[in-house]
């Protein structure tokens, strides 16, 4: 436990420098809970630490950083030094002589971060005796143990966190990439966050292509995953992702990349969900993605160069791999587990007590916080929302699911009647036109997601194979015409495809 003293250090310096550098990134203030313990002595004497004085300072603010920004951090080393300002300086305390020499006693411990002695107010700290014999202490010392000396919390964190730390825990907290205020200005905090920011892409392609060259593939699938949710979670297509990723794959050794563990290095799934926020202008880099990162047979391609037969004929060797990809993403189980399942999920969630209304207010209150539920489980809802801002969407979405059966009178009479089940029936009906319409949209999106519109050469070719492999499954209005007539407009067979795929989806549960 710590005393008043060193409480109250936490609470006004460690705190406030930490809530300063969290919001500058911006996650806000956090709360954290402090639990000191010596592994040792608890083990045997079931018992904490009673902390005073100031030794303990840069640690305690090392591992609250830690936990604020999700980096993890190495148990090889031993940390100690009083934080002498609000910004973050470090200044020197007694006992380092000690410190030391159990540092370097421990063979687990293979370096000593402690504050620079060369500081200014050394003295104001040490006695000149105990200088002096820190001095001798740290100059027996230096073949034991690795002795990191620091002047502030931006070079105790450069000691103290790896570029990959930093880097995962830029990815997994939300603020890699992000340009915080403080780094622009001078002082130890805005260096501090400079240290934890600076060259955030070049840092992850780096360490990504070291794990890689090291075939350390569950290191390397879990980096580019991190990235990628990063950039779904907040709605963007990173730049040029597809294209880098391929260019690192390609300039691997051959031993690598034929890693029977390599591929998919990025799940399918995520990628998809990563190809609904590109623009027109990332389509190709969006079929990049999809073909370096599900099959190795991509990458040889690409080195191997095209050959005369692809040449007389160029799009139908591209268009195989994305195929493959593009009908994996359209395959009914693919649909079913993408997209249905988290709608009738979500249903099987919602649970209610009556199955009739009393008025149209309690009808109208029902479905719109039942859409808003549905919108939830999906993904769909952001921020703060009230009913209001629902209502209008929620209720033209009830006219929708009604269509074929009067529209929204009909389920208000419903509701109020319960003739086949009330509000359960209308629920099970919005259930069932949510899972229709995001089916659609989800098809609409694999085919926009992975065709580029200005190739045309590409979707024809894509365009014939779909047909050799799914025809048959099409209604024969569609079956009638070339390929080549949906190569520029393929809203009809979205359409007949996803509606096909209801009765090879009921197919499947039968089964």
């Amino acid at each position: 436990m710590l005393n008043d003293e060193s409480s109250k250090q936490v609470r006004t310096v460690i705190i406030g420098i930490l809530d300063r550098m969290t919001s500058s990134l911006g996650l806000g203030q956090m709360d954290f809970e402090i639990s000191i313990t010596n592994s040792g002595v608890s083990s045997t004497r079931d018992t904490g630490l009673a902390i005073d004085g100031f030794s303990a300072e840069l640690p305690i603010f090392l591992a609250m950083l830690s936990s604020a920004l999700q980096i993890p951090i190495h148990q090889d080393f031993v940390a100690t030094g009083h934080i002498s300002s609000l910004d973050g300086c470090l200044a020197p305390v007694s006992g380092l002589v000690e410190k030391l020499q159990a540092a370097a006693t421990n063979s687990t411990i293979t370096r000593f971060i402690f504050p620079d002695l060369k500081c200014d107010d050394s003295l104001m700290t040490l006695t000149p005796k105990e200088l002096q014999e820190t001095e001798l202490a740290l100059a027996t010392n230096k073949n034991s143990i690795e002795q990191c000396p620091v002047k502030d919390i931006s070079e105790a964190i450069e000691q103290t966190f790896t570029d990959e730390g930093m880097v995962l825990g830029s990815l997994n907290s939300g603020y890699y990439g992000s340009v915080s205020e403080l780094t622009m200005n001078q002082g130890v905090s805005g260096r501090a966050l400079s240290v934890l920011t600076r060259n955030a892409e070049a840092r992850f392609w780096r360490i990504l292509e070291s794990h890689l060259l090291d075939c350390d593939i569950d290191r390397s699938k879990i980096l580019v995953d991190r990235f990628a949710s990063l950039h779904v979670g907040r709605r963007e297509y990173p730049e040029e992702f597809g294209h880098k990723l391929q260019r690192l794959l390609v300039s691997l050794p051959p031993a690598v990349k034929r890693d029977r563990h390599l591929f998919p290095l990025l799940p399918m799934k995520t990628c998809i969900q990563l190809s609904q926020w590109a623009d027109k202008g990332d389509y190709s880099d969006v079929q990049c993605l999809f073909g370096c990162t599900q099959d190795s047979s991509y990458l040889l391609k690409r080195i191997a160069g095209p050959s005369a037969e692809d040449c007389a004929s160029p799009h139908p060797t591209e268009s195989i791999p994305l195929l493959d990809h593009f009908l994996n993403a359209l395959a009914p189980q693919t649909i079913v587990e993408e997209v249905l399942l988290p709608i009738d999920q979500a249903r099987a969630a919602y649970q209610m007590a009556n199955v009739m209304v009393e008025d149209y207010a309690e009808f109208c209150d029902t479905v719109i916080s039942f859409h808003g539920h549905l919108l939830r489980h999906l993904g769909r809802i952001r921020g703060t929302v009230d009913s209001l801002a629902l209502a209008p969407d929620a209720l033209d979405f009830v006219e929708r699911a009604f269509s074929d059966q009067g529209g929204m009178k009909m389920a208000v009479e419903e509701s109020k009647n319960a003739i086949r089940g009330g509000l359960r029936y209308i629920l099970d009906k919005m259930t069932e036109r949510m899972k229709a319409e995001e089916r659609e949209k989800y098809v609409r999106m694999v085919f926009k997601s992975m065709v580029d519109p200005l190739d045309f050469g590409m979707k024809v070719s894509l365009m014939e194979a779909f047909f050799r492999r799914v025809g048959p499954s099409l209604p024969e209005d569609i079956r009638k015409h070339s390929p080549e007539q949906y190569a520029t407009d393929y809203e009809l067979v979205i359409r007949a495809y996803s509606e096909s795929l209801e009765k090879m989806i009921q197919t499947l549960k039968t089964l």
